[in-house]
């Protein structure tokens, strides 16, 4: 840059309490590609234009709602394989307890965590909103599931035997077996209601996050003027930052391409 601007830069440092930016100059190691400059002699570090804004808690929640949905699924995938391998599964098309109408079971249980990580990605509040629904209700049936089975176990007394139905006959000889099913059914229940009330969470806060409202961002008005820049012009750019009430640093950059001469100073009048 040119001495002659030094009088007048330290002038308006002076009267400002905030230090005022120092313009840089590009000169030789620069370049100019799709609308972005890049200093080749600053450690490759890449100058953009525009008005940067990110909701880092809106990117918290995304990600929550991500993880959470994979883990749903593949604990799911995990106890469909253990209990096929266990034999749990009956060949026979009829009962609950037939392999076909277990994997039909699977699929629709596989689809609410598809929902929520299709509404994670896409933004999509409907799917949001079905994600946090059906693990509420699920978190709710298997509380619900638990409490009625042990309320029927100290009725029964260890008397299998007495229970008319068929499907809850079979829970009661697991649980009196002690066997390695009757732990595979508690790890699932738990496994399966902890993940659902984290998933209702966060797939709420995601909702909450997604509701149609306006953002409050308060920012400075950008007046700019269209210039012809020349191969030989230099070029400055001087940049000023201000905080907007959410938080968010606001930056703005201002370009001098003007020539600088003997009677006439490069600095950039910040925005």
């Amino acid at each position: 840059m040119s001495n002659a601007s030094s009088p007048r830069r330290a002038a308006t440092a002076d009267s400002s309490p905030v230090p005022a930016p120092s313009p840089v100059d590009f000169g030789e190691g620069t370049s100019r590609s799709d609308g972005v400059f890049r200093d080749f002699s600053s450690d490759l570090t890449m100058i953009s234009f525009g008005i940067p804004l990110e909701d880092r808690q809106a990117k918290r929640f995304t990600i929550r709602v991500f993880i959470l949905a994979v883990a749903i699924a593949a604990w799911s995938l995990m106890h469909f394989i253990a209990n096929l391998l266990m034999g749990r599964y009956s060949e026979s098309a009829d009962g609950s307890n037939g392999i076909w109408s277990s994997l039909s079971g699977l699929l629709i249980e596989l689809s609410i965590p598809a929902s929520g990580y299709m509404g994670a990605l896409y933004h999509n509040r409907q799917l949001t909103c079905c994600f946090c629904s059906c693990n509420l209700f699920l978190a709710i049936l298997s509380v619900a599931s638990f409490t009625r089975l042990v309320v029927r176990l100290v009725e029964l007394r260890g008397d299998c035997e007495a229970e008319t139905d068929y499907s809850q006959r079979s829970v009661c000889e697991m649980w009196e077996d002690n066997g390695a099913q009757k732990y595979v059914f508690l790890t699932n229940l738990i496994c399966s209601a902890v993940l659902s009330c984290c998933a209702c969470w966060a797939g709420n806060m995601l909702f909450q996050k997604l509701s149609p409202e306006q953002p409050q961002i308060d920012t400075t008005s950008v007046v700019g003027e269209v210039v012809q820049l020349g191969v030989s012009m230099p070029l400055s750019v001087t940049t000023s930052g201000n905080t907007t009430p959410s938080g968010q640093v606001t930056t703005l950059y201002s370009l001098d391409p003007r020539p600088s001469g003997p009677g006439r100073s490069t600095w950039t009048e910040p925005l």
